[in-house]
């Protein structure tokens, strides 16, 4: 990886990122106009926990225009070391707030980076920016183990159809028996007529909370077919 001789990696000496734009005077316009001249891009390795990493670089426009995937995160403060940061992620701008260093906190994130970019715009309004993906950048859940298993439960008695399981995406259930039954998370449910109804032949598709234990309650012996999608 290469990266701006001008700054300072973290774990070098001195633990600060300085900008290769030095004002020729000590005026604010003179600062303003140097900065304002071009962009700064700052890529910073995360294999090493960076507490208030200090980046010297005057602006009001701040992005963290990239990172190694979505779940790179850090934290920035402005100016002072002081007070709470703002967590970032990839997409995060903040624009309008002027700004002559960032502070930057993040764990250990082996082999992975984060690529910020600031700049002066004078007049520039605030505006604060959520961060937000490419469409090639998200993540889509699916499942890569289908377990089908064929519980029963005892007639009157509460009993469970699947344990809980924080690998499960989703369930679907079937009752697969003559008799009606009701179907909840909750262990403590025990009158009949609490619960999803779920007569026979019926299905309940699980996708709210599906890692959570799922019982049954009948007045008769039922049996169910369950299907787990489970990561």
């Amino acid at each position: 990886m290469t990266h701006d001789p001008n700054i300072r990696l973290p774990g070098s000496s001195g633990g600060e990122a300085f900008p290769s734009e030095t004002p020729r005077r000590g005026s604010a316009e003179t600062a303003q106009s140097a900065q304002g001249a071009g962009f700064r891009v700052i890529t910073l390795p995360l294999d090493a926990a960076m507490n208030n990493f200090e980046i010297k670089v005057k602006g009001n426009q701040f992005w963290m225009v990239d990172a190694t995937d979505l779940d790179v995160a850090a934290n920035v403060k402005y100016n002072e070391v002081s007070g709470q940061g703002i967590p970032i992620r990839k997409g995060f701008a903040l624009k309008g707030i002027p700004f002559n260093r960032i502070y930057v906190t993040s764990a250990v994130q082996a082999g992975k980076s984060l690529t910020l970019v600031t700049t002066n715009i004078p007049g520039s309004p605030v505006e604060f920016v959520n961060p937000t993906a490419d469409l090639n950048d998200v993540k889509i859940l699916k499942g890569n183990t289908l377990r089908t298993t064929t519980p029963a439960i005892v007639g009157n008695v509460n009993g469970p159809l699947y344990a809980a399981d924080p690998s499960r995406l989703s369930a679907i259930v079937e009752n697969i028996s003559t008799g009606t039954a009701f179907v909840g998370e909750d262990t403590g449910f025990g009158l009949f007529g609490t619960g999803a109804t779920l007569n026979p032949g019926d299905i309940i598709v699980i996708d709210q909370a599906p890692g959570a234990e799922l019982r049954a309650l009948s007045a008769v012996n039922c049996n169910f077919r369950v299907f787990e999608e489970l990561r």
